[in-house]
């Protein structure tokens, strides 16, 4: 039971850590696209 339990954990990890790295590359891009607009339109 413990065996299954620690893989499910391994593959959760796998899945979760690299989307959550994506969303908030994502994240950042668009608050800093947004910051580079009002400098521009100021």
């Amino acid at each position: 039971m413990l065996i299954i339990i620690v893989i499910g954990i391994l593959i959760l990890s796998v899945i979760v850590i690299p989307t959550t790295i994506i969303l908030t590359a994502k994240v950042d891009v668009s608050s800093t696209t947004k910051v580079t607009m009002e400098i521009s339109t100021e």
